[in-house]
C-alpha cells in the first residue's frame, strides 16, 4: 500500500508541475498530439492501475516540437479528450527532488489547519506539524512548490530547537516519522518534513526582534523616526547595525498581515508580565543565535518567534530560526543603503517585483529557474548553519 501510494502521490505531483511548464498541447483528431503511429502507441498506455485519473511515463519524442522526457495523461470519467503535457527538456532532469504540496492523502489524521506552508493535524495527544514545499509572497500561495523547502525548514527548527533547549523549553516531542507508524501510508516521502508536538495554546503575539534597521523597521523609522513607538537616534541609514538589539512586536491575524504594535499596547493585550518574559526571552534567543550566525559568517539582521503555553508554562512552539521566520545576510553581501540580497526567497521576490502583476490576483506560475534559484537559497542555509 505504501508503495501504491507513493506513485501516486507522485503522478499526482507530476500533473501540477507539468501543468505549470508545460507547451500547450496541440490536440488532433481525438485529443492526442503528435503523429498517427503515438496516438495509437499513446492510446494503449492511457490507463493505470493505480488511478483513474492520472498516467505518468517517461517518455522520449520530438513530436510535439519540443523534446519531452516526460508526459502525463489525465482521464476523467466522461471525458474522452486525452490531454498530452509535455515538458521541455531543460525543465526536467533526472534524479531532480519532486515538490510536496500537501500532505493530506498521506496523513491518517484529521487535519486542523492548513497554512500558507505548514499543515497541523490532530493526533490525540499531540500535534503533527508536516512542513510542505509551498511558498508565498505578498499574501498569495505561489505555484509551483519549491522542492526541498520543507525540508530544510523543518530540519533547520529541528536542530535550533535542540540547540536552544537549554535556554527555552519547546514544544518538540520528536521528529521520527516511523513512530508514527501506520498513521502515514509514506514515511519515506515525509521523513524530514514532520515534527509532532505538544499541544500549546498559542500567544497571540508573533515576537519579533531586530538588531538592524532593515525592511519594515526602516519604513517605520523612514516615516516617524521610531520603529514600534521605539525612539532611535537621528541619522541611522537603511541596514545599519543597531547599538542594541530591540523588541518589536506584532500582533497576530491569521488572515492578512500581522499588526506592528508598540510594547504598550502588548501588555494590555497579554498583561504586564507575560509580555516582559516575552521580550527577555526573546532578545536571550536572538543574541545566542546572532553570535552563532557571526561565527558561520552569517549576519541575522532580525526574526521572529512564536510563543504558546502549556501547564501554565511559556515555551517557544511554531519554527526558529529559518528562513521563513529570518532574515540572513552573507557578510560578504552586507552593505548600507541599498536592498541586501537576503538568503531566503529572495529569487521569488525579485522576480515577482520584476513583472507587471498587479499584486491583487494570484500571479502566474514561477519561471523553473527561479524556483531552482530558491531551492538553491534554502540548500545553502541549511548547510552554512548546521556544517560543524
Amino acid at each position: 500500500m505504501a508503495l501504491e501510494a507513493r506513485r501516486h502521490h507522485l503522478q499526482k505531483a507530476w500533473f501540477e508541475r507539468l501543468t505549470f511548464y508545460s507547451h500547450k498541447a496541440r490536440e488532433q483528431n481525438d485529443g492526442f498530439a503528435g503523429n498517427a503511429e503515438d496516438r495509437n502507441k499513446l492510446k494503449k498506455r492511457m490507463r493505470s492501475p493505480l488511478s483513474p485519473d492520472f498516467h505518468f511515463e517517461k517518455v522520449e519524442s520530438k513530436n510535439l516540437g519540443v523534446t519531452a522526457i516526460g508526459r502525463l495523461f489525465c482521464h476523467r470519467s466522461g471525458v474522452r479528450t486525452i490531454r498530452i503535457l509535455s515538458l521541455a527538456l531543460h525543465l526536467l532532469k533526472e534524479g531532480e527532488p519532486m515538490a510536496l504540496s500537501t500532505a493530506a492523502d498521506l496523513v491518517k489524521a484529521p487535519l486542523l489547519y492548513k497554512g500558507k506552508v505548514r499543515e497541523l493535524y490532530d493526533l490525540g495527544e499531540h500535534f503533527l506539524i508536516v512542513v510542505t514545499d509551498r511558498i508565498s509572497a505578498f499574501d498569495y500561495v505561489l505555484d509551483p512548490a519549491v522542492p526541498e523547502k520543507g525540508n530544510v525548514l523543518n530540519k533547520l527548527s529541528s536542530f535550533w530547537f535542540e540547540l536552544t533547549g537549554s535556554m527555552m523549553e519547546n514544544h518538540v516531542v520528536h521528529t521520527d516519522v516511523n513512530q508514527l507508524g501506520d498513521l502515514i501510508t509514506d514515511p519515506e516521502l515525509l521523513k524530514d518534513r514532520i515534527m509532532v508536538t505538544r499541544k500549546a495554546e498559542r500567544i497571540d503575539i508573533e515576537c519579533v526582534v531586530r538588531g538592524y534597521i532593515t525592511g519594515g523597521g526602516w519604513r517605520q523609522y523612514e516615516t516617524s523616526g521610531e520603529v514600534n513607538g521605539i525612539k532611535l537616534p537621528e541619522g541611522l541609514r537603511k541596514n545599519a547595525k543597531l547599538e542594541v538589539p530591540i523588541f518589536t512586536p506584532a500582533a497576530k491575524n491569521d488572515v492578512g498581515h500581522d499588526e506592528d504594535i508598540p510594547m504598550d499596547r502588548m501588555k494590555e493585550l497579554v498583561g504586564d508580565g507575560l509580555a516582559m518574559e516575552l521580550q527577555e526571552k526573546s532578545l536571550h534567543l536572538y543574541e545566542f543565535a546572532r553570535d552563532y550566525c557571526d561565527q558561520r559568517g552569517i549576519i541575522l539582521a532580525d526574526c521572529k518567534f512564536e510563543f504558546g503555553i502549556v501547564d501554565g508554562k511559556v515555551i517557544l512552539i511554531d519554527e526558529i530560526f529559518t528562513p521563513d521566520a529570518s532574515r540572513f545576510w552573507a557578510k560578504e553581501n552586507y552593505a548600507l543603503d541599498i536592498e541586501i540580497d537576503s538568503m531566503d526567497k529572495e529569487p521569488v521576490r525579485t522576480y515577482l517585483a520584476g513583472t507587471d502583476w498587479d499584486k491583487n490576483s494570484k500571479p502566474d506560475p514561477l519561471p523553473q529557474a527561479v524556483v531552482e534559484a530558491t531551492t538553491a537559497r534554502y540548500v545553502d542555509i541549511y548547510n552554512r548553519l548546521t556544517a560543524q
